[in-house]
This record gives C-alpha cells, sequence and structure tokens, in this order.
C-alpha cells in the first residue's frame, strides 16, 4: 500500500461529505489511503478494495510466518516438499480472489 501524501490525503470530514465522489475517486485510482479528520484528530482511514484485500493477505503471510517460526521453537518441523505445497496452495487461493 502506497503511503498517504500529507498534503492531499488527510481531509476533514466536512471536506469529505462536500466532495465524497471525488474523494472515492482518487483513493482508488491512486492506491493511496485518504485519513478523515475531525476537530483536527483523526477518525477514519478510507482505502480502495483493492488495497484493503492487498493489506489483508500480507497480514495473514505474517500470521503464517509467525505460527511457523512458533512451531519450529517447539520443534514442529515438516520437510520441504511439504512447506511448499502449503506456500502453492496459499499462491492458488490469492490468484482466485
Amino acid at each position: 500500500m502506497n503511503r498517504p501524501n500529507l498534503a492531499t490525503d488527510i481531509v476533514p470530514l466536512a471536506t469529505f461529505r462536500a466532495h465524497a465522489a471525488e474523494t472515492l475517486k482518487r483513493v482508488r485510482a491512486e492506491r493511496r489511503p485518504t485519513v478523515l479528520t475531525q476537530r483536527g484528530h483523526s477518525v477514519a482511514v478510507i482505502l480502495s478494495p483493492e488495497e484493503f484485500e492487498a493489506m489483508a493477505a500480507e497480514g495473514e503471510v505474517v500470521r503464517r510466518i509467525l505460527r511457523g517460526l512458533q512451531a519450529a521453537d517447539r520443534g514442529e518441523l515438516i520437510d520441504d516438499e511439504a512447506a511448499w505445497r502449503e506456500v502453492d496452495a496459499v499462491l492458488a487461493e490469492e490468484t482466485r480472489r
């Protein structure tokens, strides 16, 4: 995910309400999140569906790696072929999305 541009991607809620369609179009086209503020404090972040899916998938990869490291620490290891089968299954699942 691209990082927000601090000059253009922080939008007061009132401005968002007045220009919602334009803001949503920019979020999707530029693939950057927009931070909505209220009274100077962040209250929400808008992401395109594609960026949200990518972020969720990255989080799942990190969780799987951590579980694997914890299993290895406990001595629960699998052979290379089984590991690659699992990797292939995850990649195939991502391709279907």
